[in-house]
């Protein structure tokens, strides 16, 4: 069921997705287990967790989570930061999160804004379910990985308040490129996230799988091409999940680098040995803080085309890299590849070398084995599918809508005669 749909489908332009059921069996899809690293003890268990507070049994806990499902849905804010999203890109990420009922939207826009972009926004901001905390700056924001990622936390930190102030009861932190994808056909993230509520947990952690693309020079379906796979294995980006922040939890919560939620603030600090795994280098793993929530995956589609890879590798090649940089490109030398190849001299070679990077590194076929593992039971068609399923409730909404409407008119008419 679509959660949050006071918008109409009309309203984000969507066009070309079929009307499909469901592909396959509509049980739960169960991906394969992803490789990780900085993976905290209580993060290897791939099975569905109970959350047991001090003091209680597992029976004490099992009421407590059946009182949770007796209990109002939570509100579920997103902290995303944005530069250039292009607009169908930026047209389906808002359409997927809304329609699982996100009900605010909290985005650093970086960058000036076309029309194409402006017109997406612009329902979504005039009924509040999209703030701009952050207008496009002056001069130019630096493109490193390192800056980049140093930009999302202080965003981060800037949005839990937010998300507070409007009643919100989690906080997801994702990027443009990235939906949380629920196992469960047609369940909502705030369905997901309700027996979460009021538990001693700070941090909801997703696992992420990686898209890789048929090869296109523009997409106008980035999320919801029905060819896409997923990488669940040596992944050329990060492999690290999203997480969301639990509001309900007691006690204050902070952005553990960007992947990770905690309730000590280290992001900005020396790591010291005192904090154990509440100081990993890719964020807090303590099991005192962090839960995996294996009913969900985070989707990267990061490129989905190589004019949007051009685009976000550009700005990193012209922008000036640090040791912590250099050493993010010698893990994955995807990124390395994409800055050598943007970097040289335009020509038609340089053209052909940076196409082939691209393709080598982001299209299917993939990079053959043992490179490459597949998830076996989601793919976009999977994707396609709920993005279908959701267009065609909200436009059922929105014909009841103005039917509704229409009634309403007429019958005021008639009062007056």
């Amino acid at each position: 069921m679509v959660g949050h749909l006071r918008q109409g489908a009309d309203d984000f332009g969507l066009t070309g997705l079929p009307r499909l059921p469901s592909p396959g069996p509509t049980t739960r899809i169960r991906s394969s287990a992803t490789e990780r690293a900085h993976r905290g003890p209580d993060l290897l268990d791939p099975r569905p967790q109970k959350v047991v507070r001090s003091g209680q049994t597992e029976a004490d806990e099992e009421t407590t989570d059946a009182s949770r499902e007796m209990q109002p849905l939570p509100r579920v804010a997103l902290a995303a930061c944005t530069r250039g999203c292009p607009g169908p890109r930026l047209r389906e990420w808002l359409f997927w999160h809304l329609s699982k009922g996100v009900c605010l939207m909290l985005l650093r826009w970086e960058g000036p804004m076309d029309k194409e972009q402006r017109a997406a926004l612009s329902g979504p901001l005039a009924r509040g379910e999209v703030i701009l905390l952050t207008q496009a700056f002056k001069g130019q924001a630096s493109g490193s990985f390192q800056r980049v990622m140093t930009r999302q936390i202080k965003f981060v930190h800037q949005a839990l308040e937010v998300a507070q102030q409007h009643g919100c009861h989690f906080l997801l932190h994702l990027d443009d490129d990235e939906l949380l994808f629920p196992k469960e056909p047609g369940q909502t993230i705030p369905e997901l996230l309700r027996r979460h509520i009021g538990t001693t947990k700070r941090c909801i952690h997703f696992e992420n799988l990686e898209a890789v693309f048929s090869f296109e020079v523009d997409s106008s379906r980035p999320f919801s091409r029905p060819s896409t796979r997923f990488r669940t294995q040596h992944h050329v980006l990060y492999c690290n999940g999203k997480s969301a922040a639990n509001l309900t939890a007691p006690g204050q919560v902070f952005a553990s680098g960007v992947h990770h939620f905690c309730r000590h603030d280290r992001s900005f600090v020396e790591a010291c040995e005192s904090y154990g795994l509440h100081d990993e280098g890719a964020g807090c793993t303590h099991s005192d803080c962090c839960i995996q929530e294996w009913e969900a995956v985070v989707l990267h589609f990061d490129s989905p085309s190589l004019t949007e890879w051009h685009a976000k590798f550009r700005t990193r090649a012209a922008a000036s890299l640090n040791a912590l940089d250099k050493e993010e490109m010698l893990l994955f030398p995807f990124k390395q590849e994409s800055i050598d190849a943007l970097r040289k001299a335009s020509s038609k070679r340089a053209a052909q070398e940076q196409q082939r990077v691209y393709r080598h590194w982001r299209c299917l076929p993939g990079r053959g084995e043992p490179q490459e593992v597949f998830d076996d039971r989601l793919c976009g068609q999977h994707v396609e599918a709920e993005f279908a399923s959701m267009l065609l409730e909200a436009r059922a909404l929105q014909a009841l809508e103005r039917t509704r409407s229409e009634c309403e008119a007429v019958n005021s008419n008639t009062r007056n005669e």
